[in-house]
């Protein structure tokens, strides 16, 4: 019989973890070395600005503070939170904190690249607890160097929807099983996210096309201005109908002249233009 992965599960025939479970783990923290820490440390020291006001607006008195205090605590904790996790698979060199717990004596830069390549001994001995624990620290970092931007449902959770919860019709009482959607909400700009019900780590460029998949058919008629209309309010962003013909031209998208002035539009292919 195989071992049944600890994390999501699923059957995993060697070893304790899944190697989606691994390559899921391992992505976060490539995440969080070329990306994440990097620019948390940058708002930090005030070296870059995710577009809020002016520390000085309104009170010119006194200067700015030379640190974002809180993306600087947000900073430390991710870098102890890294540190504990690789303590705890003894990785050198290491130390002890009060409490009786070990923590790797390493800097985030060095630290990260070798807990990559030993992944499946960072998460043992209690590989849901650990992942749990990475996956809000990338979600803690994620949420203090995004930008203030509106967020748009861009899809679902495909770890979630791979499980069934009971579900019972109001109507008639009957309990049927029906795969789990949780909606995921990202900005424009915005590549990873972190399942608010599962932890999964997720990339959202795989999330938006898994999403548009089931409209492959779907289509709208429209002139050319009514498209370019159709899509703003869609997406969001301003389109005009020179982008549709730019985008035509390109070669991304295809319309189907129907009658005079008005085409056919597949909808994925105009979504997939402004992504």
């Amino acid at each position: 019989m195989d071992n049944q992965c600890e994390i999501c599960q699923a059957d995993a025939n060697a070893g304790t973890i899944c190697p989606v479970c691994l390559k899921h783990a391992r992505n976060t923290l490539l995440w969080l070395e070329r990306i994440g820490m990097p620019t948390l440390q940058q708002i930090a020291y005030r070296q870059a600005s995710m577009g809020e006001t002016s520390p000085r607006h309104g009170n010119r008195a006194y200067a700015a503070t030379p640190l974002d205090i809180d993306a600087r605590q947000t900073y430390i904790d991710a870098e102890t939170t890294l540190q504990r996790l690789a303590g705890q698979a003894q990785t050198k060199p290491y130390g002890w904190q009060a409490d009786g717990t070990p923590r790797t004596l390493l800097a985030w830069n060095r630290l990260i690249p070798i807990m990559a390549a030993r992944i499946e001994r960072i998460l043992n001995p209690r590989p849901r607890e650990a992942m749990q624990t990475l996956a809000d620290t990338a979600r803690h970092v994620s949420e203090r160097i995004e930008r203030p931007e509106e967020r748009r449902l861009i899809g679902i959770c495909p770890q979630c929807h791979a499980t069934t919860i009971p579900v019972t019709d109001p109507q008639t009482g009957e309990t049927r099983d029906e795969p789990l959607r949780t909606p995921i909400y990202a900005t424009e700009r915005q590549h990873w996210a972190v399942c608010p019900y599962c932890a999964a780590f997720l990339d959202l460029a795989k999330v938006r096309a898994s999403y548009l998949k089931p409209i492959d058919s779907l289509h709208i008629t429209r002139k050319r201005a009514g498209a370019a209309r159709w899509l703003s309010d869609a997406s969001g962003r301003r389109v005009t109908g020179k982008m549709l013909d730019n985008w035509r031209q390109a070669g991304r998208l295809h319309p189907r002249r129907v009658d005079g002035q008005y085409w056919e539009w597949s909808i994925r292919e105009l979504l997939a233009c402004v992504r």
